[in-house]
């Protein structure tokens, strides 16, 4: 009867909060296959005998920006109500948000052009991925923040 055992380079090389964060950020759902599992009963790989299905975990991820960004507002010695503030203000970026707090200029988002934008994505989806013609707003957004803000 062997086991399988694990090579060295099948073993990820993550520090504990690495890890952490990992498993936190996804759920995983192990489901085991029995006839495989009394198949292979002299030499069992995991692959063999189990299906894994793995979702993300929207609340781990949501509490692991909330650990980086308490993390930035130490670093920076700044206020989290600020940090948060600044933080939606370019667009939920960790560098841009770093860069601003460096004290480099940096391009605000206000609320009403992320929802110009989800709108104009939405109709671009609902076309088959075509951009529709002639979006004011869209063109009005371009116009303020350039392309390769966008």
């Amino acid at each position: 009867f062997k086991t399988y055992a694990p090579r060295n380079n099948e073993v990820a090389c993550w520090s504990l909060t690495e890890l952490e964060k990992y498993y936190d950020c996804e759920f995983m759902n192990i489901k085991i296959n029995e006839k495989a599992f009394k198949a292979n009963n002299d030499y069992i790989k995991p692959k063999d005998y189990r299906t894994v299905v793995r979702k993300p975990d929207m609340a781990g991820k949501f509490k692991w920006i909330n650990i980086e960004l308490e993390e930035i507002a130490s670093q920076y010695s700044k206020d989290m109500d600020e940090v948060l503030q600044i933080f939606e203000q370019v667009n939920c970026d960790k560098n841009r948000l770093r860069d601003r707090l460096e004290g480099n200029t940096f391009c605000i988002w206000k609320k009403i052009e992320d929802v110009t934008l989800c709108n104009y994505w939405e109709q671009t989806k609902a076309n088959g991925g075509v951009p529709p013609q002639n979006n004011a707003h869209y063109q009005c957004l371009l116009e303020e923040k350039g392309a390769a803000e966008i």
